[in-house]
């Protein structure tokens, strides 16, 4: 998933991201704690939807303190967002700097939970 995007569709659903441009109008954020990371500050900060009626992401992310880049973001999605069979969808993504202003990830994990006796089917990721 690409943050930095304004939007990220997951199958029929479109949610605002953590750091879009309108982002403050749907989340609410919390500092939780401030960290060094490979020598850099960072604040890590609660991110929590406005409301539960739409379809976004609650969940933490780190953002380095000097340049607002993201570092780090482990986040679910709200109630709004439901898959057959899938429920506890989480993603955590950790990026580092590359240079020149540019961060990629080095990590990417997908996480779920199945109900009972099913096979989970998670978009963009064959069943498990």
């Amino acid at each position: 998933m690409n943050f930095n995007r304004e939007r990220i569709e997951l199958r029929r659903y479109s949610l605002v991201s953590p750091i879009a441009d309108d982002a403050l109008d749907a989340y609410t954020y919390h500092v939780l704690d401030t960290l060094a990371v490979d020598g850099r500050r960072v604040f890590r900060l609660a991110l929590e939807p406005r409301s539960d009626a739409s379809p976004l992401f609650v969940g933490v992310i780190d953002i380095a303190e000097s340049t607002y880049d993201v570092v780090a973001i482990d986040v679910g999605v709200n109630r709004t967002v439901r898959f057959n069979f899938v429920r506890n969808l989480r993603y955590r993504q950790r990026l580092r700097d590359m240079g020149g202003g540019r961060w990629m990830p080095y990590e990417i994990r997908l996480g779920e939970k199945c109900t009972s006796g099913s096979r989970c089917r998670v978009p963009g990721r064959p069943g498990l």
